[in-house]
């Protein structure tokens, strides 16, 4: 397809989204099918949207101006490129756009289809050869239908023809359709009703569904009863994951990457917790002018993996004690160290046979340097509470950062403290890189009743901003970039305690009593004190911008007070009980306190589960990298060794080694082996690469010299490194091909 074409579609596709994934209106769930995989709602504009802090921010006049600007920048940048009908083509998309956000619209996915593998010895299959998704962008228009096809019809003119779209009119379901990489693409309507849809028969699904001849989402129980969880009166958005359906597809998707030819993805989703999950289900509601967002995800109990860091016990009654009310970020959690560190090494294990080997072995090297046992000789002393603060009144912006932790037994974890601090000691005193330089100090001193511990660099070439301080007082460890914040964080400030304060009191209140995590971010507060970095950076990129938009001036940037005047703390909590996890937020912005969760199960575990498929894919290209650049080494030592024995291949890959090569070269990243070695070091056969070079002395190009074990990659293909020594990737057929006419080859030629 052309690309101004594909491009035009996709900036359409943003366009529709931005209306939908926006907050969104559990309403508009009547007009999507029943068996959505994931759904996204939005309300569109209400007189209670535009009451909220939000609208009303956008209703400044500045912020119409500053969009009118930013569209004018826009136009003119498209006149500087070659294609002479893009500004007409962003004209209507804006346009289009700006009457799509203001209404209820909808976006659904409501399959990924998969491609049928034929067997052995079978044709191959008709139609696409990859994942092709059926989905659709769908807004209701209402009175101003007419408004949007003027500017939507202005559009086809400019794509239609080089798009090659074809018309169809069913009833009231009229649209154009027209082909793409990823399957058929449509838009047109259905009654008042504009949609954009990908996949076969897609636009008849939406026609039955919006005529009312076909089940909706909202008449699904699983979908109504989600959402009665999280749905206040005035939803601004919604959205609904069927968890069991996309997982069931994205292992599908995930390619088998393991020597035994099993997937186990399985055991990944069970190892991070999610086999459980039945959905996810969440809603922005506007409440007193602010947002309130919930999100839960449906989980029975225990909570394993990724959920577990999320099923803590409630805070204790004391969790916020000794917190300033100045507080710019307190965050404030109940999570087991000594859990979380096996759940660590449970899903290492599961996501890769050697990883919680790995990763065991380097605790353990930590462990012998640092001259104890990390997990029985320091978290077990940890207790479950964490806390993180950061004040202007302990030591400044950023600055006056400051965790502490509750321990289980202060004296116990004192003293293994005491060993890591001698042995730190140690090692600092021994670092060869002190005549460089480089020094290191542990230092301590009493503050009042405390003993604050630091690391001094004086006397540094390179002089460290920062003296990592620690200290024990009172059953609690304090962790701080300087000793000075940890010696304010114990000693008090002149401020107020936070509980005492009657704003984080009435936000406190939003949220769950029974939060084993809570953020809150005073979020004023920042605004004012990074307001300065912002005017002088937005500056700047406004007078960047002058030559696209001589009407975008310095002045547009809104004064403190009118930032100000919008701006709420925001608060997030996450709980859980039997039937799953909640996580929920208040403040003035939509995402406000939940995007800026430092704790979000949601966006960890979703994003986990839906990007697995192409985080396998990564790994296996990774693995599939390495393994090429150990055959590039090996042959580097080939060509060494003939340079070295008058132009004569080695005998075996152990030749290679005995004349200097790195030994790891015979192991493969794919493999998860270990190299075998003999009573003096030498390596021991098999190895993970098959050498066949002593055989194809003068053999011509095109002939496998060495190859890595195919089964390595699941019978995928393998790595090959041929004669002339290139190295590349073949698929079986590719390298079975090319292993037969090298060892027909060999053995017509050795006989």
């Amino acid at each position: 397809m052309n690309t101004k074409i594909t491009k035009t579609i996709f900036a359409l596709s943003i366009i529709a989204m931005l209306a939908s994934i926006s907050p969104a209106a559990v309403p508009m769930a009547k007009k999507v099918p029943e068996n959505a995989l994931v759904y996204v709602g939005w309300a569109g504009q209400s007189l209670t949207f535009k009451g909220s802090m939000f609208g009303q921010l956008l209703d400044e006049p500045g912020v119409k101006e500053l969009f009118g600007t930013i569209k004018t920048a826009a136009t003119n940048a498209t006149k500087m490129t070659n294609d002479q009908d893009a500004p007409a083509i962003f004209e209507s998309l804006w346009a289009m756009g700006s009457i799509a956000w203001q209404k209820p619209a909808a976006v659904a996915l409501l399959d990924i289809k998969i491609p049928r593998q034929g067997g052995k010895n079978a044709a191959p299959a008709a139609g696409p050869k990859d994942p092709t998704p059926e989905g659709f962008i769908l807004i209701d228009l209402q009175k101003d239908k007419a408004a949007f096809d003027v500017h939507f019809q202005k559009l086809l003119g400019l794509i239609g023809e080089k798009a090659k779209f074809s018309r169809v009119t069913i009833g009231n379901l009229s649209y154009h359709n027209t082909s793409t990489p990823v399957g058929p693409c449509s838009m047109g309507y259905v009654g008042n009703f504009f949609f954009l849809s990908i996949g076969d028969g897609v636009p008849t699904k939406i026609a039955s569904v919006v005529n009312g001849k076909s089940r909706s989402l909202a008449n699904s129980a699983k979908f109504a009863a989600a959402m009665k969880e999280v749905a206040g009166q005035n939803v601004q958005m919604a959205y609904y994951v069927d968890v069991p359906r996309l997982l069931t597809i994205a292992e599908k998707l995930t390619p088998v990457d393991s020597p035994d030819g099993k997937n186990k993805f399985r055991e990944i989703v069970k190892a991070v917790g999610f086999d459980g999950v039945t959905a996810i289900a969440g809603a922005s509601n506007i409440v007193d002018r602010g947002f309130y967002e919930k999100c839960r995800i449906f989980s029975p109990a225990p909570h394993r993996g990724l959920l577990m860091a999320a099923a803590g016990k409630p805070l204790g009654a004391g969790a916020l004690a000794g917190i300033p009310a100045d507080a710019d970020l307190v965050v404030a959690m109940n999570i087991n160290p000594s859990k979380v560190l096996a759940e660590i090494k449970q899903i290492a294990s599961a996501i890769d046979p050697n990883a919680r080997k790995e990763l065991e072995e380097g605790l353990s090297e930590a462990c012998e340097q640092l001259g104890l046992d990390v997990d029985k000789d320091l978290l077990a002393y940890m207790g479950d509470q964490w806390t993180l603060i950061s004040a202007p009144s302990l030591g400044g912006t950023i600055t006056g950062t400051v965790l502490t932790v509750q321990l289980k037994d202060a004296e116990k974890f004192s003293a293994s403290l005491a060993k890591i601090e001698e042995q730190v000691g140690k090692m600092i005193a021994g670092n060869p890189n002190r005549r460089r330089g480089l020094r290191g100090t542990i230092r301590k001193y009493k503050s009042g009743e405390v003993e604050v511990h630091y690391v001094s660099m004086a006397g540094s070439r390179d002089p460290m901003p920062v003296a990592p301080a620690w200290a024990v007082h009172k059953g609690k460890l304090y962790l701080a970039a300087f000793p000075q914040v940890i010696a304010a964080a114990v000693g008090g400030t002149k401020e107020k305690p936070l509980t005492q304060s009657p704003a984080f009191a009435a936000f406190r209140k939003r949220v769950s009593p029974n939060a084993s995590i809570l953020t809150y971010t005073n979020t004023p507060s920042l605004v004012r004190q990074f307001y300065g970095v912002v005017l002088a950076g937005g500056t700047a990129g406004i007078n960047a911008l002058g030559q696209f938009a001589p009407a975008l001036k310095p002045e547009m940037l809104p004064p403190l007070p009118k930032v100000e005047k919008y701006i709420w703390p925001d608060i997030s909590a996450v709980s859980s009980d039997a039937k799953g996890i909640t996580i929920e937020s208040y403040g003035s912005m939509p995402g406000g306190g939940l995007l800026s969760s430092n704790f979000s199960p949601l966006r960890q575990g979703l994003g986990t589960s839906i990007a697995l498929p192409a985080l396998w894919s990564a790994k296996r290209s990774a693995r599939q990298a390495l393994s090429g650049a150990n055959l590039n080494g090996i042959g580097k030592g080939i060509l060494i060794y003939q340079a070295e024995n008058d132009d004569q291949l080695p005998p075996d890959l152990v030749k290679l080694i005995e004349s200097g090569q790195p030994a790891q070269l015979l192991v493969s990243p794919s493999s998860g082996r270990k190299l075998r070695k003999d009573s003096k070091g030498k390596p021991m056969p098999p190895f993970d690469y098959v050498y066949l070079g002593d055989g194809l002395t003068n053999a011509p190009g095109g002939l496998i010299m060495v190859y890595e074990r195919p089964e390595f990659n699941g019978n995928r293909g393998t790595n090959v490194l041929y004669v002339d020594y290139h190295v590349a990737w073949r698929t079986m057929d590719q390298f079975k091909r090319d292993l037969a006419k090298t060892q027909k080859w060999i053995a017509e030629n050795n006989k």
